[in-house]
């Protein structure tokens, strides 16, 4: 009887144990269990993120419904010098005057008076030097000029002055002389016909007249005539 029974039982408990597989093949499987089953089969993409493994993830600014961090504005203090985005009607702008550039200023020109006055000079002429009574300050020769002749010759109260003379200055460098002498006495300047080869320009204020004509010398420098005709104030 004894081993009956032992076979009686061990029927039982194996009947027991199928049961308990079948119900355990039933139940859905743990997440815990469908890593380890997915780690030991090596299907891709079935590693879980970090944050899944650890239970917690970082969540976004702003993702939890509180309100969102406003950006603090900027505490600068404001230039009070600088120009405002907008002018301002009751502020008129203030307008800087330019710097002085430096550039040498020219002498006041002489614009009033008469250019010489009188006695006037007894009429004559003079070889290589200024004649006597010449007006030299209204109509000065070249500087370093070598003096060919010179004359005047007065009419009641009209006096007309001639030289000629040469230099080693350059035909264009004489005009700019005399242009710039007689500009401070307030003749003004145009160009006068010449023979070929000559360059002459005219030179007036009121009834006062000066021509100058130059003529290139070969070897270089220049010759060049001064005729004036001014008039005498008492």
């Amino acid at each position: 009887m004894k081993p009956r029974r032992l076979v009686i039982v061990g029927l039982v408990l194996a009947a027991l144990i199928a049961g308990v597989a079948v119900v355990l093949n039933l139940l859905p499987p743990s997440p815990a269990t469908e890593q380890a089953a997915s780690g030991r089969t090596g299907t891709p993409g079935a590693v879980s993120s970090p944050a899944r493994q650890s239970g917690s993830a970082t969540a976004p600014a702003g993702a939890t419904g509180g309100p969102a961090s406003s950006v603090p504005k900027s505490t600068a203090p404001t230039n009070p010098k600088a120009p405002a985005a907008t002018p301002d009607p009751g502020k008129p702008l203030e307008v800087r005057t330019p710097a002085p550039s430096g550039a040498p200023t020219l002498p006041a020109s002489r614009t009033d008076g008469p250019l010489i006055s009188l006695p006037l000079p007894a009429t004559a002429s003079a070889t290589g030097k200024l004649v006597a009574g010449y007006p030299g300050k209204v109509l000065p020769p070249v500087p370093s000029s070598a003096i060919t002749n010179s004359s005047v010759s007065a009419q009641q109260s009209t006096l007309q002055a001639t030289l000629v003379a040469t230099t080693s200055t350059e035909p264009l460098a004489v005009l700019a002389f005399y242009q710039s002498e007689l500009a401070q006495l307030g003749l003004s300047a145009s160009d006068a016909p010449a023979v070929p080869g000559s360059t002459a320009r005219w030179f007036t204020r009121g009834d006062d007249k000066v021509t100058v004509t130059v003529t290139p010398v070969k070897g270089g420098g220049s010759s060049y005539i001064v005729y004036g005709v001014l008039h005498a104030g008492k």
